[in-house]
């Protein structure tokens, strides 16, 4: 490999060594939460070992194949470092959808009887969610990806600054959506008993909701490369469904708190209530808002 080469490639090691250290501090974080009833309990990548395992050992592969890339002056290996890599990335996506999906795909006759009566919810840890995006910044880097050119320059040209505005508000929508995805949508309260269910451990809304939070990276991945009509056409779907999952909540809770209050009244029962948060609003108007980000997008054009 030429010096020039080699010049080239130390900036991309770096960075797809960083994106490996990413991945080894999220072990420490909340990888999987598992909640029964109003409870949830928390456990870090080092808690659950098989996962751990197949993931940091990926990860210890990227690292070690970048790292003889760049010292051994064979720039082969790094293909093998995204190999390496994109097996990180496949074991923590797959985690995440498998966590995400468990509780609404589990049949309720094979679970044991304390989980039937007070329910099963599995989900994702922050510290999965860091694996799986600092692994994908480490696929970008040893594959050489290149975002759109970002300079005071370009961001004169108004077509260039209105394809930075829209990616920005576009990443800002999706860290808040993925945050509201965790918080209570539903509210319900009976007989002195509250119960507050989140949008992730929810039948349908969860699963879907988190195919929302993928489409909306995608498209700002698709936007980062300047593929502005499939990144607004991304995100546009994206929003619609992020709206349509809200308003699913907004009104399935109105329907069964009145049916619940129509109930109560007529068995004497203890004023049942269930209600969609502030948060099931605030992730509507996350989604109206992402559908215009991405028609936004669909209507810009490269500029010369």
């Amino acid at each position: 490999m030429s010096a020039d080469r080699s010049r080239k490639l130390a900036p991309t090691i770096l960075v797809a060594l960083l994106a490996c250290a990413a991945v080894l501090a999220s072990a420490l974080l909340p990888w999987v939460v598992a909640g029964v009833g109003t409870e949830a309990t928390t456990y870090s990548g080092f808690e659950v070992l098989p996962l751990a395992f197949a993931e940091l050992l990926a990860v210890a592969a990227t690292s070690v194949l970048a790292t003889a890339a760049l010292l051994l002056r064979r720039p082969r290996l790094t293909e093998g470092a995204l190999v390496a890599a994109a097996v990180a990335v496949a074991v923590a996506v797959s985690a995440i959808v498998v966590l995400e999906g468990a509780a609404t795909t589990i049949p309720d006759s094979a679970l044991p009887a304390t989980l039937r009566r007070n329910g099963l919810d599995l989900g994702a840890g922050s510290g999965l969610w860091l694996a799986a995006g600092a692994g994908l910044v480490a696929i970008g880097a040893l594959a050489e990806w290149r975002p759109r050119q970002v300079n005071l320059r370009i961001l004169a040209k108004d077509a260039n600054r209105q394809w930075a505005l829209s990616l920005t508000a576009l990443l800002a929508l999706t860290v808040l959506f993925g945050w509201l995805r965790y918080r209570v949508w539903f509210d319900a309260e009976a007989a002195g008993e509250h119960l507050g269910l989140a949008a992730w451990a929810s039948p349908w809304i969860g699963p879907l909701s988190l195919l929302a939070v993928w489409m909306m990276i995608v498209a700002l991945a698709l936007g980062l490369v300047a593929r502005t009509q499939s990144a607004g056409w991304t995100a546009a779907v994206a929003g619609w469904l992020v709206t349509f999952l809200a308003s699913v909540a907004i009104v399935a809770a109105g329907a069964i708190g009145g049916l619940a209050d129509l109930a109560g009244g007529t068995l004497g029962a203890g004023d049942p209530d269930l209600r969609a948060t502030a948060v099931a609003w605030l992730a509507f108007l996350v989604g109206l808002g992402a559908a215009a980000v991405g028609g936004w997008l669909v209507s810009l054009r490269p500029s010369a």
